[in-house]
């Protein structure tokens, strides 16, 4: 609670609660991904307390969460997705058995209400590194972490370009979306001791990192380059249809 981030070469001010919500005054968010997203939303709805508190409308909107700030007609949002593409099976982190996503095919939760919001943040990372079967066009095109079961040599960083792809491309052929969109980058691992994540792991760091401490792996760090070229080719496309998106992340 006492550490801050400052960014090099950069003066960053204290986020003004009051400006922000004069910003935003009649429209509306939307974070969607998994719960570094919902961690996100939580965060910014805690900073916003300084100014007012929302009204809790989730139980109106399940399965996501939203809140609504009534003085300033101001809607934020988290919509739950793990891949940003459609799932035949309930995921859960812990599991050693392979689910399925459908590369080509939006999760409906987000892609069927997406059109509503003025600012929609999407993200995705870190699921995808857990025992997975592709499916394209209905068929199975490659596996991650199935044992025996080797259908092709698809890895996980095809998978990870085909979903960015779908949910860009998704976003764009929306005819009445007129947002901005904010591509949130992958993250490194936040766990340090007791295991990776997926096995009950925790960050045990009582101090910022140093410069010379900070490591990235090597599967991050291409999950970040494809990122790049994929939001690259989705800034080209926003020219020809008014689409806008931005990128920001801490990698």
């Amino acid at each position: 609670m006492k550490w801050r981030w400052k960014p090099d070469e950069c003066e960053l001010p204290l986020f003004d609660a009051a400006r922000f919500l004069e910003i935003v005054r009649g429209k509306s968010m939307a974070f969607v991904g998994d719960s570094i997203a919902r961690n996100q939303m939580q965060s910014l709805v805690c900073l916003l307390t300084n100014v007012t508190r929302p009204l809790d409308i989730s139980y109106m909107m399940e399965p996501s969460e939203h809140y609504y700030y009534y003085g300033y007609n101001f809607t934020i949002a988290h919509i739950w997705t793990t891949h940003l593409v459609g799932a035949s099976a309930e995921f859960h982190p812990f599991s050693k058995h392979p689910s399925s996503v459908n590369l080509d095919i939006p999760d409906k939760l987000w892609a069927s209400e997406i059109e509503n919001y003025d600012f929609v943040i999407i993200s995705t990372g870190h699921w995808f590194l857990r025992p997975l079967r592709y499916h394209q066009k209905g068929k199975l095109v490659g596996c991650h972490v199935c044992g025996k079961e080797r259908p092709t040599d698809l890895n996980i960083y095809y998978a990870y370009r085909m979903a960015l792809r779908t949910a860009f491309r998704t976003l764009i052929g929306l005819p009445k979306f007129k947002g901005v969109t904010f591509l949130r980058t992958v993250t490194g691992s936040h766990v340090s001791h007791g295991g990776n994540w997926s096995e009950d792991g925790d960050c045990a760091w009582t101090r910022p990192f140093r410069r010379e401490e900070m490591k990235i792996d090597d599967v991050v760090s291409e999950m970040y380059s494809i990122q790049l070229e994929e939001f690259s080719a989705a800034q080209k496309g926003r020219e020809e249809k008014g689409f806008e998106v931005w990128a920001f992340g801490h990698y």
